[in-house]
């Protein structure tokens, strides 16, 4: 019996180390120019630079456990934070706006959306 919990401990204690070590440490060129997706990578500062679906160059940094979103991510245009967002095993969790008023609380995508339409309102105006 205690021969058969020692091998059982030992075969999962292999089992987590395989599984870990299968995430990527490093991004790939190709992984930082697409939207924030932690698929494949395991590591603190991620970074990645993508055209939104606004049209708007962002830059985002964070951090991905074992393939998901894990953490706080700083979304950015121009230098300029728009978004800090924490994320929880891939799922957003809290998503703090900042905007020209002051932060706010909202989704992602909400806030993505407001900062887009503010772009476009003072582009019309010029």
């Amino acid at each position: 019996m205690k021969k058969t919990l020692v091998l059982i401990a030992i075969s999962l204690v292999a089992a987590l180390t395989i599984s870990c070590s299968s995430y990527a440490k490093h991004q790939t060129p190709e992984q930082m120019s697409t939207p924030f997706i932690c698929s494949g990578l395991h590591m603190k500062n991620a970074q990645w630079d993508f055209v939104d679906d606004y049209g708007v160059k962002i830059h985002v940094d964070g951090r991905c456990h074992a393939g998901r979103r894990h953490g706080q991510f700083n979304f950015y245009y121009n230098n300029k934070m728009l978004a800090k967002t924490k994320f929880v095993k891939d799922k957003e969790v809290k998503t703090t706006c900042i905007t020209p008023k002051g932060q706010m609380a909202t989704s992602l995508e909400g806030c993505m959306n407001m900062h887009a339409n503010a772009r476009n309102q003072a582009s019309s105006t010029k």
